[in-house]
């Protein structure tokens, strides 16, 4: 079989070669479009998406440069933008006092120090804030807790004080009758306090 049988054999679509059978996961290399060196794999559903396996190697070379990167990259400086920001004030000093460094290489080193300490320091904000939202979150359970029994205990109360309530009437009711006395009479002796 050569290429081009094993190309016509597939439908093809803007986007590179799709698979006719219904196979969802089945990818297909076009090596029309690239050549050979570099193939593309498409799949049936998303034929718009290109799909690259990096080694180790490739990874590390393409990682993209920071803009400070660049820029230490391009003036020259003889320091890692990483040094130059975690280093400790009086190593700072000394690349600032480096005669071999000018004016422009100086600060751009001040510049990447200032911005990387800027994004550490958003870097712990973040982390803290994170830090006291789920401590906020850990509160507001037991506190959502509480409540839940205190309603419970309260609900408990008042059903206890209706039942004393009840028991209080009952025994006034057999009292006054007990006593034979009326409830107009009943009335005026438990305002004088007399009952």
């Amino acid at each position: 079989l050569d290429q081009s049988s094993l190309l016509s054999s597939y439908p093809s679509t803007p986007y590179g070669l799709v698979s006719s059978d219904n196979s969802p996961n089945q990818e297909i290399t076009d090596f029309t479009t690239l050549g050979h060196t570099q193939p593309r794999t498409v799949t049936k559903l998303f034929p718009y998406r290109i799909k690259k396996i990096e080694t180790g190697k490739e990874k590390e070379s393409s990682r993209r440069l920071t803009r400070d990167e660049r820029a230490a990259k391009n003036l020259n400086i003889p320091f890692s933008v990483q040094y130059i920001i975690n280093c400790s004030m009086e190593e700072f000093t000394d690349i600032l006092n480096n005669k071999s460094l000018g004016n422009e290489q100086i600060n751009l080193c001040r510049d990447i120090r200032r911005r990387g300490k800027n994004k550490i320091a958003a870097q712990n904000c973040r982390k803290r804030k994170i830090e006291q939202i789920s401590d906020l979150e850990v509160e507001l359970g037991s506190v959502r807790s509480r409540k839940r029994n205190l309603l419970e205990e309260r609900e408990e109360l008042m059903f206890n004080h209706m039942e004393w309530t009840m028991r209080l009437e009952k025994l006034e009711r057999h009292i006054v009758e007990s006593l034979g006395l009326g409830s107009e009479r009943k009335l005026g002796m438990i305002c004088d306090g007399l009952l």
